[in-house]
This record gives C-alpha cells, structure tokens and sequence, in this order.
C-alpha cells in the first residue's frame, strides 16, 4: 500500500494522508482537513476515494468530512463515539482498501476516543493521528497523560523499528528544539534538526519507527541521561518510566 502525505497550509500544520491500494486503484483519506485539498491528491494520483478514516473527533481532523459526503457516497470508519462515523471500529479490526488493508489500534490519552492506523504488511507504515507525533507526543489538555503513556508503551511493543511513522502535524523540528532544550548533547536530534529545518513541510522526513527510539525523549523515558535531565531542570528526578513521562509532557506545555 502506498501511503501519499500532504500538507495543509494552516495554522496547525496538518499533513493528510491518502492510503492507497496501487492494485485496484482504490484509496482512503484519514482526518480530512479541506475536501478540496483531497480532492486535488485524488486527482494527482489517478485514484478513487472509497473511505475515510477518523483517528480522533478533534475539529481539525474532520472539518473536510462533510465537503467529501457531498462528494462521495462512502463510509467512515472509526470511534462509535465520533458522529461523523458511520462503520465504527475497535481496536484489532481490519479496513480493506482494495485489495490491501490496515490494522486499528486503540491508543487514547491525547484524546479519547483516539485510534491509530497500522499496516504490518511489505513496507510497514502508522498512521499515528496526534498519538505519536516526529520527536514527541500528543498534548493532553483534554486526555490524560497517564492513559496516553499506556498508548506509547504499547506502540513501543507492537510496532517494528522499520514502520514509517505518519503523524498529523508538521511539529518535527519544533519537538527537536523541545529535545535539544532538555538534553544538549543529543547528536541524533541535533543532526536531524540541521537537515530538516531548511525544509519545507512536504519536503520533510518520513521518520521510521528506530529513529524516533534514537531521539524521541517520550520513546525514552526509562533512560537514566533523560531523568537526570529532567532532575536538572525540575531538581526532581523522576522514579519510574512513567512519572519521567508525566514530567517530559508538562516541560513541554510550558516550553
């Protein structure tokens, strides 16, 4: 399955995704921003939109859906509880898109609901939503961080270093500013901040799974460098994996 990223111009700096089938030419969308703007990548790549997908109810993920029903009368997949959905999902399930198909996977904490999109198959790739963002996670003003650090763990378990990871925000080279503030000398950060930040959005990496393990400071909590950096900005060092977590997510609604 080939996955097509694009960026919407906005001040939240989404990326969308077009999941698409290469063999029946069939293709889904997850969290539409602007329908026009799919609608343009639908018609770059020669391909027919048959779903759309909702990690999450946020405003920003699903303000496209109602331009797309005008468009196209297909299903979407998600939460029960968002009401746009019209096939709910639960995690373990299968979406075919064609003759391919992705995996759901529960992962709440940012938001609840949250769902992730996950294929395991010949090039592994997660459609993360604001679960797992490149360099850090989502916020949890309206989750909980305790929920969302379960979310991670599991995402640590499951997925494979080679999965190429998709989240729905240009935040890269922010959260590696973030990193960068807490731990200095971190060359993978630094070195992948160097080449990104000349980058514009749709020029940015696709990140796999085993570089954000190599600089994500959330991926990383159970390291003893990153709680003694959070000691040396809090005066308190961290006890547990997840209390390193609970401080690393609160440094970063201050920064």
């Amino acid at each position: 399955m080939q996955v097509v990223r694009f960026y919407i111009p906005n001040s939240l700096e989404n990326y969308n995704h077009l999941l698409i089938c290469e063999d029946s030419a069939q293709a889904a969308v997850v969290d539409p921003f602007n329908a026009e703007a799919v609608q343009t990548q639908l018609e770059q790549a020669g391909v027919k939109l048959t779903k759309i997908l909702l990690t999450h109810g946020h405003g920003d993920h699903v303000s496209g859906v109602s331009g797309l029903l005008k468009l196209y009368d297909i299903p979407v997949y998600g939460d029960a509880q968002l009401k746009q959905v019209t096939q709910p999902v639960v995690n373990g399930d299968t979406i075919r898109i064609g003759n391919s198909e992705v995996q759901v996977l529960d992962t709440p904490g940012h938001f609840f609901p949250h769902q992730c999109f996950w294929c395991s198959q010949e090039k592994p790739f997660l459609i993360t939503g604001d679960t797992l963002f490149n360099g850090g996670v989502g916020n949890t003003k309206v989750g909980n961080t305790k929920v969302l650090y379960q979310s991670i763990q599991k995402l640590k378990d499951k997925i494979s270093p080679q999965t190429d990871i998709y989240p729905s925000h240009d935040y890269l080279c922010t959260n590696l500013r973030f990193t960068d503030s807490i731990l200095p000398i971190n060359p993978a950060s630094q070195r992948l901040l160097e080449e990104q930040e000349c980058l514009n959005p749709d020029q940015r990496k696709v990140t796999q799974f085993e570089d954000e393990l190599s600089f994500n400071l959330f991926l990383k909590t159970e390291s003893e460098e990153v709680m003694e950096a959070i000691k040396n900005k809090t005066g308190q060092k961290p006890v547990s994996s997840m209390d390193c977590f609970i401080a690393l997510r609160k440094l970063r609604d201050q920064w």
